[in-house]
């Protein structure tokens, strides 16, 4: 993404730790940092500015619309009435 930073990919790539590190280490950026899961709107907004700058890379955009329909399925875009 462009426009939000996904910091679970950054930290999964260069930390090789089990199941139980990586739900500590969730945790200490949602509690203790404050840092909140990607919701529906950091999807829209990403999508706007790969339109705005003409981004022409399909997989990228597919990807992010499969990504929002799975927080829409799932319930965890935050606020489930703006994605109905």
């Amino acid at each position: 993404m462009e426009t939000k930073y996904p910091l679970r990919s950054l930290y999964e790539t260069y930390l090789r730790w089990s199941e139980t590190e990586k739900s500590t280490l969730t945790q200490f950026f949602k509690s203790s940092l404050g840092v909140c899961d990607c919701a529906w709107d950091s999807f829209v907004d990403e999508i706007k500015h790969l339109k705005a700058t003409k981004c022409t890379d399909f997989d990228r955009i597919n990807g992010l619309y499969v990504r929002l329909d799975g927080l829409k399925s799932t319930g965890k875009g935050h606020d489930e009435g703006g994605l109905k």
